[in-house]
Parts: C-alpha cells; structure tokens; sequence
C-alpha cells in the first residue's frame, strides 16, 4: 500500500482511488447524518423510492404470468433478479464494464449458439474460462510491467476516460452559492 503515492485519494497514481471504498464511507456518513426516517418518511422528499421494493417483486411474478401466456422463447430467458441485481454495482462501474460484458455475452450466446451450435456446445464454456484466465493474467502483468513501475502510456484508449465528468471529478450541475442540495430543512 506503501509503494503507491496518495492511494485512496483523488489524486493517486494510476487511479487507485479506490471509489468503492469510497461509495461505502460515503454511505455510512450519510446514513448516520440524515438517516432513513429523514429520507423516507411520509411527507418526505423520497418517499416514493419505496415503490421500487414492490415493483422489484412484482416484476418477475408478471414476466412469468405473460410468458405463461404467450410462450415466448425470448421471455423465458429474461431474469429480472439478475438484471436488478447487476444494477447495485453502478455506482463504482461505469457503462464500459457492462458494455463488453454484453457485447461479447450477446455474440456468444445469441449469434454463435444458434449458428454454430455444435461448436458452441464443445467450446463455449472453455473460452470463458480461457476468457477469466487470460483477463486475471493481462492484469496481472499491466499492474506489475507497467503501473506498478510507473510507466506512462499516453494515447487515446486510456487518456479519453480523464475527460469525462467522471475521470475529472467534477459534477455536470453545481449547486449556485448560498444554495443547496437536497431540501432546505430535512424536517
């Protein structure tokens, strides 16, 4: 932890700011200032949220009832508490971490499956180990060749992300002086 200057702060090397360490004594603060009763409470600003605990319930059930209805080969392959699930890691990923999971998910089981599906059958489940392997071993040796030494790779595929919002963390809207997020009283 040592040989990395300012780990854990915004302005670490190589990006170890470690944003789920953070997101999580984030939430603990705001958990322990404003509190759930504050936030959801009748009356209060996000009160309707709560919905989303019924709809997280319903969903599946209603997926289920219309497929049982229409019979549909597309509808039985949808699972509604896996897609809710992989949601809860959003706030720390970012679209480029599911969009090459989708992308090469969708290939190989929609494309591949239905064209060459003996192939698939004999192959599918090694290439994703090969897959896991060869992605734990490329980090393995960009962390200990090139990060870790501090070598410096300025080019287009790993500077675009600075960019962004994210990458210069700034938000989109700031908050006017003398103003504030959220209500002006939290009741």
């Amino acid at each position: 932890m040592t040989n990395i200057n300012h780990i854990c702060e915004s302005e670490a090397d190589n990006n170890f700011t470690c944003p789920l360490a953070r997101g999580y004594a984030t939430n603990a603060v705001f958990w322990g200032l404003i509190g759930p009763t504050k936030l959801f409470s009748s009356g209060s600003m996000y009160r309707s949220m709560l919905w989303f605990f019924f709809i997280g319930a319903a969903v599946p059930i209603l997926l289920w009832a219309v497929n049982l209805r229409l019979r549909s080969k597309l509808l039985s392959k949808i699972h509604m508490p896996a897609i809710f699930a992989s949601t809860a890691s959003i706030p720390p990923a970012t679209a480029a971490n599911y969009m090459a999971w989708g992308i090469i998910g969708i290939f190989f089981n929609f494309y591949l499956k239905r064209k060459y599906r003996p192939w698939w059958a004999k192959y599918n489940y090694i290439l994703s180990a090969g897959l896991d392997a060869a992605l734990a071993v490329g980090t393995f040796f960009i962390f200990f060749c090139l990060s870790y030494p501090g070598v410096t790779l300025n080019w287009y595929g790993n500077k675009i992300a600075d960019t962004t919002a994210d990458g210069q963390g700034t938000p989109l809207k700031t908050v006017a002086p003398g103003e504030t997020f959220g209500p002006s009283n939290w009741k």
